[in-house]
């Protein structure tokens, strides 16, 4: 019964990652910002990113998990990214919430626009346990890199980056929460296309780690060259439209 249930989880989990790694997302990436396609597609992008995080938990709680983990781990060569056992489900748990985090906190930045441009209170509840839960996580990814890097781990410098990415999101949010509204309509759009572009770039690593550890170390200066181009591109073009329209609404 966990078995078969463990392997739907799993193909529902791989499903909606190729999906929105593959297919949404790259299509929001260059779609025109704002309209009404885009909207559609980002939807549908929170929908899939749900349901990956949905079945990842469903398939973390499972009995089964040890056991599956185990196997693919030394299929994949896991094994040495581990230090003790802890990580294993902890580490996966801050990748849902990290997912769940980025695109729904990207997507409440178009909402808390509106709110303050309606001279409402832009940020509820949500945001701040958002920022919360992801400095905790932070501060564990920086002690934790820390300690390992002592011992000499080999991927004690990618906990210790995360952490600190992680951090400067906490930083980011902070300011938007504690400002009046001015810093989110002048700089909002950029923490948003940011935001999905580091679960853009989260999903891509995920998608090569799934096949083998050593992969991961071998392409990560090439994933991080195109990523910082796509990334550049992007910006400046979505940069120019928008000193386009306000030139057109000045004029």
């Amino acid at each position: 019964m966990f078995n078969i249930f463990y392997s739907f989880c799993q193909l529902v989990h791989i499903a909606s990652g190729f999906l929105v790694t593959f297919i949404t997302i790259p299509i929001n990436l260059i779609s025109r910002k704002g309209s009404s396609f885009h909207k559609i597609i980002g939807k549908l992008s929170l929908g899939l990113v749900i349901a990956l995080v949905i079945s990842s938990l469903l398939m973390l709680i499972n009995p089964e998990f040890p056991n599956r983990f185990a196997q693919v781990a030394i299929k994949h060569h896991w094994t040495g990214f581990f230090k003790n056992n802890f990580y294993e489900p902890l580490f996966f748990l801050w990748l849902d919430f990290y997912a769940l985090y980025l695109i729904i906190s990207a997507i409440r930045i178009w909402i808390r626009i509106a709110m303050v441009k309606e001279h409402k209170k832009h940020y509820n509840t949500l945001d701040i346990i958002f920022i919360i839960v992801l400095f905790v996580f932070s501060i564990f990814f920086i002690i934790t890199g820390a300690i390992d890097l002592k011992q000499h781990h080999p991927f004690a410098p990618i906990l210790i980056v995360e952490g600190v990415k992680m951090m400067l999101l906490v930083i980011l949010d902070s300011i938007t929460l504690l400002q009046s509204g001015k810093w989110l309509l002048k700089f909002g759009w950029i923490l948003h296309g940011g935001k999905m572009l580091f679960l853009w770039h989260g999903l891509i690593t995920a998608f090569i780690v799934r096949f083998s550890m050593k992969e991961l170390n071998k392409f990560s200066i090439l994933i991080q060259t195109i990523y910082l181009l796509i990334a550049l591109t992007l910006f400046f073009s979505y940069y120019k439209s928008r000193q386009i329209k306000i030139i057109n609404l000045d004029s």
